[in-house]
């Protein structure tokens, strides 16, 4: 009896110490130490990998702004103006600006001052935007020239106009765009100096010969 109390005793022990070791809590100071130590092993790995994603980053967030800057740099200073929906056919908007095409603009706006025509006020007044953008956008003043002028149909409106005896026709209103761009000239630029007008020698001389024909009219009326 007394062998088997023991023997009872000893394994009950041996079974609530092998409890007690498996559940028990390992302190902080264990853990902290544990910690530590795997941090100082696996240390130089960590900072490599942070090195390397900081070096990705950089190149993936600087780059493209770097190259967008470089991109703006090397574009020429420029200046757009868009008139859209003007009283008046593209044909005869056109007809103004063939004299503006491709020439400097103090000659363009020499010889839209000298038209008398209706569309030249309106080109007048769409190059003189676009220089004022081109400005603004840090150009030379004395370097700008009409790169871009050109003509877009826009809407066409309808009625009917009422005639006499009875009868009818449809009258058709016609509405154009008008698109003007100024851009700097760059003396290195081959095509572009080839594709420049040359100054003219006269500016309208329809202009000086309705000025002369009017003077002459007035003399013939005083005259009579």
């Amino acid at each position: 009896n007394s062998s088997s109390n023991s023997s009872s005793n000893s394994s009950s022990n041996s079974s609530t110490n092998s409890s007690t070791a498996l559940w028990q809590v390992t302190p902080c100071r264990a853990i902290s130490s544990s910690s530590s130590s795997l941090e100082a092993q696996h240390s130089p790995l960590n900072t490599t990998l942070d090195a390397a994603l900081s070096t990705q980053v950089a190149a993936n967030v600087l780059q493209p702004a770097a190259t967008a800057a470089n991109a703006t740099l090397a574009t020429k200073p420029e200046g757009i103006c868009r008139r859209k929906n003007i009283k008046l056919g593209w044909k005869k908007l056109d007809f103004v600006l063939r004299m503006v095409r491709k020439s400097f603009i103090d000659d363009a706006m020499a010889q839209l001052d000298a038209n008398p025509k209706k569309a030249a006020m309106y080109a007048k007044h769409a190059i003189a935007n676009a220089r004022n953008n081109a400005i603004c956008a840090g150009a030379d003043p004395s370097k700008l020239w009409v790169s871009e002028a050109f003509v877009t149909k826009g809407k066409c409106t309808k009625k009917m106009a009422i005639m006499g005896r009875g009868y009818n026709s449809i009258k058709e209103t016609q509405y154009s765009h008008l698109n003007v761009k100024v851009e700097q000239l760059d003396p290195s630029d081959p095509a572009a100096t080839m594709r420049l007008r040359r100054a003219p020698k006269t500016v309208a001389p329809i202009m000086v010969r309705q000025q002369q024909w009017l003077q002459g009219r007035r003399r013939w009326r005083f005259t009579v």
